[in-house]
């Protein structure tokens, strides 16, 4: 059941995929398109689930749904990410890449590969203040307070000097 991020409660799951690229206007209305298709249809135990899908910075995808305290069914977590790669083999585009990592760089997102983030990281391109993106925050309160967060406050700190 489609809802719109606000209307989740604080507690919501949530899932960040990052694309390499940003996506263009065409790309991200058939990523809302599709998903709103999949949010409506979803469900968890046999019950809808209050759900949203959000893009971001034109290149996070955000799925946020309230498993309303009983906790989503895996056959409902597996859906999703079933929907991002549909969307992968339909669209042409990356988003399931768990190599990818992003930081801010003059308020520009830079998308690249964790070994290249460590490499930059190594030669104090990337510092403890440096803005990274913490695509394993698990809920709607981490995302608000701790997806974008200096490096030091991350997981990604343990590559910095």
């Amino acid at each position: 059941m489609k809802k719109t991020f606000n209307e989740l409660p604080i507690t919501s799951k949530v899932w960040v995929y990052q694309s390499k690229e940003k996506l263009t206007s065409e790309l991200k209305t058939q990523i809302i398109a599709i998903g709103t298709d999949f949010i409506n249809s979803w469900e968890s135990h046999g019950s809808s689930i209050p759900s949203s899908i959000d893009i971001f910075y034109d290149q996070f995808v955000l799925i946020t749904a309230d498993d309303c305290g009983d906790g989503l069914c895996g056959r409902a977590k597996d859906a999703q990410v079933r929907l991002m790669q549909q969307l992968e083999i339909q669209l042409g585009i990356t988003l399931t890449d768990r190599m990818l990592t992003a930081y801010k760089n003059n308020n520009q997102i830079i998308s690249l590969n964790f070994n290249d983030f460590k490499k930059l990281a190594s030669s104090n391109k990337i510092t403890l203040e440096t803005t990274v993106f913490n695509n394993l925050i698990e809920t709607k309160e981490d995302f608000i307070t701790n997806w974008e967060t200096p490096a030091k406050k991350s997981w990604h700190k343990q590559f910095l000097n």
